[in-house]
């Protein structure tokens, strides 16, 4: 019985990690350094990094201090150059 249970509760927390969303809420302002290709950003909890640009809607208007709220996928977390403070 103890088994079958401990393979149960795996299965489910399996199935459930799997509907997770690979998406990572971002939200902050543009900084004073954006380029073609990447946008310095400070995020809501004070931290200051790039993202891609590509990371933001093409309608998106890059203006120091504009507020922003994105979904970034996970695979772009990787790619994150934190600025040292």
């Amino acid at each position: 019985m103890k088994t079958s249970m401990a393979f149960f509760l795996t299965l489910l927390s399996l199935t459930a990690h799997a509907g997770l969303s690979k998406e990572v809420f971002i939200r902050g302002k543009i900084g004073n350094d954006f380029d073609d290709k990447k946008v310095k950003v400070i995020d809501s909890y004070g931290q200051t990094y790039y993202l891609s640009r590509g990371a933001f809607p093409s309608d998106f208007k890059f203006r120091q201090g504009e507020p922003f709220a994105i979904e970034v996928h996970e695979r772009e977390l990787g790619k994150v150059t934190v600025v040292k403070k």
